[in-house]
């Protein structure tokens, strides 16, 4: 017999970051907090190397690649052993738009890109 797991059912994040967005970076970040500079609500996110669409009004687009500053382990203990974020967008009024993004890590922020 199979055995099956619920998904959302527990307190655990196995995510080694969070992403915000605003106006303001965080004052007491956590590491590998990564702050999208935007004064439009941000819908969801998404890290991927190519155009992830279908999209939506807000959402944020984590551009991946190689040898980025800015590169972090997403998950603590394994699994996804290293993101680089090299670049953001986020969708406005059905328009891709270049934002400022930073990651905190080992201190202080790193800009991506």
């Amino acid at each position: 017999m199979a055995k099956g797991f619920k998904h959302g059912g527990g307190s655990i994040n196995p995510l080694n970051f969070q992403v915000v967005a605003g106006t303001a970076m965080p004052a007491k970040p956590e590491e590998y907090t990564i702050y999208i500079e935007t004064d439009v609500p941000m819908s969801r996110w998404v890290f991927a190397g190519v155009d992830p669409g279908p999209i939506d009004e807000g959402m944020v687009w984590i551009v991946t690649g190689s040898g980025s500053a800015a590169d972090f382990h997403a998950i603590g203990s394994g699994g996804i052993l290293l993101v680089s974020p090299i670049q953001v967008f986020q969708y406005v009024g059905g328009e891709r738009v270049a934002k400022n993004g930073w990651v905190w890590k080992l201190g202080s922020w790193v800009k991506i890109g």
